[in-house]
């Protein structure tokens, strides 16, 4: 009887899966406003404290022209529809957007 066995290579080098796990890392910490949650939560970003740092919002707001589509979207369906579902039907609804081009 003869047998084979395969080994395969990693797909990954420790180099790569050191930066991939890094990336997922950051990834975590991320907030919203597209600071990082440690530092946006460290007593250093106190504005009021000497030697830290503070963050400062841009005067004029980038459109999510996607959510702007879905929020639209919603809206339109709740001005149709809404008066016949509860605040537990409407919060469970979800909208998808996609591009279109051109």
């Amino acid at each position: 009887m003869v047998g084979a066995t395969t080994y395969r290579e990693p797909e990954f080098d420790e180099h790569q899966v050191a930066l991939l796990l890094n990336h997922q890392r950051q990834a975590r910490d991320m907030g919203s406003h597209g600071q990082p949650m440690s530092e946006a939560l460290s007593p250093e970003a106190d504005p009021s404290r000497d030697g830290g740092w503070h963050y400062e919002a841009s005067e004029y707001p980038t459109v999510d022209y996607a959510e702007l589509a879905l929020s639209q979207a919603r809206d339109s369906y709740f001005e149709k529809h809404g008066k016949k579902l509860s605040d537990a039907q409407k919060r469970s609804m979800h909208w998808r957007v996609h591009r279109v081009e051109g």
